[in-house]
C-alpha cells in the first residue's frame, strides 16, 4: 500500500518529462565542473556584443576569463567580474604584436580555458593565433563583417580552427556563402547594461535617436535637413556619440540647420558619452533611425555585409525603428521599423508616432528576440547545452 502510494504519480508521467528531467540533471552535474570559457576581443570595439555572452555564461555558472585591450577592459571591469583577465594592446609591430598573441596562448594554457570565444574573429592576429593555441582548446568565433568572411585569405586560414561562427542577425547569415552556412549560426545579442533603468524626462517632447556622433561616411546627412523640417518643433534628431566640432560636414550641417532656424531641433555632444549615459539615452528615446540610405558611401556595406549597431538596440530595448523604404524586404526590419521615403518623411513619421505602441508590442513578440531564447541559443552554440 504504501510503496502504491509513492508510486501513484508515476503513471502519470510520460516518456517525455523522465527525458527532460534526465537531461536537466545531467545537465546539472556538468555545469557543476563550471566550465572555463575566455571571451577575446582585442579590437577594441565591439564590447556591446559581449553583455549578453558575460550573462549567458554566468547563468550556468561559468568561470570566464577576459582578453581585451584596455579600452575594453575599462568598460567591462566596472560591469562584470572575471576569473582573470589579460590585457593586450597591440602595437601594429608584426614582432611585437606576435608576442602578444603568444602570451594570449600562454594565458589560455595557464588557466586551463576550454573554449574561446574570439568576439571579433577576424584579422590577422586571430589568423596568427591559430598556430599558437593549443589544437584541445575548442574555438568559436563571431562575424560582423561577411564580406570578408566570404573571400578573405586571411579568414580561410582562421577557418580551420573555429569549429563555428555567429553572425549577427539573419540578414547576415543570407548572405553566408553556402559553402559556409552550415558552420553558422545567428545569435542576437540583445542584452545590455540596465545602470539601475533609469529613464531621461522628455515628456513634451519626441526624440528620434541616431546611434553615434555626426559623420557622413555611414549617415545621410546630406538629407537630414529636408526629413527635420517635415517634423513638428516638438520633434527632436538626437545624435548619440561624440560628434567633433571641426569637422567640416558638421559645421556645414549646423550651418544649414541655422539658416533654417532648426538649430534647437538637433541635440548632439561635443564630448564622449559614457556606457552609462549611451544606454540611458537609447532607453528614454522613442524611435532610434540608423540613417542609412541607398546611393550613399556606406550603402554597399549596411545592412547587407554588416549591420548597424541600430538594430540590436532596437530589438534590445524594444524602441521601433525608422528605416528607408528601400530595405522593407528585411524581415528583422518588417518586425521592428516604420518605414520611410526622405521626401515624404513628415507623413511616414506621423504614422509611425500613431503606431509606435503597437511596433513596440509586434517588437516583443517576436521569439527570436526574448532573452532567454537568445542564452539558450548562445550557449547551443558554443556547445555548452
Amino acid at each position: 500500500m504504501i510503496l502504491a502510494t509513492i508510486f501513484e504519480p508515476l503513471k502519470h508521467w510520460n516518456f517525455l518529462n523522465l527525458l527532460n528531467q534526465a537531461c536537466r540533471s545531467i545537465n546539472y552535474f556538468c555545469f557543476m565542473q563550471q566550465k572555463k570559457i575566455a571571451l577575446v576581443e582585442i579590437g577594441g570595439s565591439h564590447d556591446e556584443c559581449m553583455f549578453s555572452q558575460i550573462n549567458a555564461l554566468q547563468s550556468i555558472n561559468a568561470k570566464i576569463f577576459l582578453v581585451c585591450d584596455s579600452k575594453v577592459h575599462e568598460r567591462l571591469n566596472k560591469l562584470y567580474r572575471f576569473e582573470d583577465i589579460l590585457i593586450v594592446d597591440t602595437t601594429m609591430s608584426a614582432i611585437g604584436d606576435l608576442k602578444k598573441m603568444r602570451g594570449i596562448a600562454q594565458f589560455l594554457k595557464k588557466n586551463q580555458v576550454e573554449k574561446v570565444v574570439f568576439n571579433t574573429a577576424q584579422g590577422g592576429h586571430i589568423r596568427n593565433l591559430r598556430f599558437l593555441i593549443s589544437k584541445k582548446i575548442a574555438c568559436y568565433g563571431i562575424v560582423h563583417t561577411i564580406k570578408k568572411f566570404n573571400e578573405s585569405n586571411t579568414q580561410k586560414i582562421i577557418h580551420k580552427f573555429i569549429r563555428k561562427y555567429a553572425v549577427l542577425s539573419d540578414i547576415l547569415k543570407d548572405g553566408i556563402r553556402t559553402e559556409f552556412k552550415n558552420n553558422v549560426t545567428t545569435y542576437y545579442p540583445i542584452e545590455f547594461p540596465d545602470f539601475g533603468k533609469h529613464y531621461l524626462q522628455h515628456s513634451d517632447q519626441t526624440w528620434i535617436t541616431i546611434p553615434g556622433g555626426i559623420e557622413a561616411r555611414r549617415k545621410d546627412l546630406s538629407t537630414l535637413v529636408t526629413m527635420i523640417e517635415q517634423t513638428p518643433a516638438d520633434v527632436k534628431f538626437v545624435f548619440a556619440g561624440k560628434s567633433d566640432p571641426d569637422r567640416e560636414e558638421i559645421k556645414q550641417l549646423l550651418s544649414e540647420l541655422e539658416k533654417k532656424n532648426l538649430s534647437d531641433r538637433l541635440i548632439h555632444f561635443d564630448h564622449y558619452i559614457s556606457n552609462e549615459e549611451f544606454y540611458q539615452l537609447i532607453r528614454s528615446s522613442n524611435f532610434l533611425m540608423p540613417l542609412i540610405h541607398p546611393d550613399t558611401p556606406s550603402s554597399d556595406q549596411y545592412p547587407y555585409n554588416q549591420i548597424s549597431g541600430s538594430f540590436n538596440l532596437a530589438f534590445g530595448f524594444r524602441v521601433p525603428l525608422l528605416i528607408h523604404e528601400a530595405y522593407s524586404g528585411l524581415e528583422d526590419l518588417r518586425n521592428s521599423a516604420t518605414f520611410y521615403h526622405p521626401a515624404t518623411f513628415g507623413k511616414d513619421f506621423d504614422f509611425a508616432r500613431s503606431n509606435s505602441t503597437n511596433k513596440t508590442a509586434e517588437m516583443s513578440s517576436v521569439e527570436k528576440w526574448k532573452t532567454d531564447v537568445q542564452r539558450t541559443n548562445y550557449l547551443e552554440f558554443l556547445d555548452l547545452i
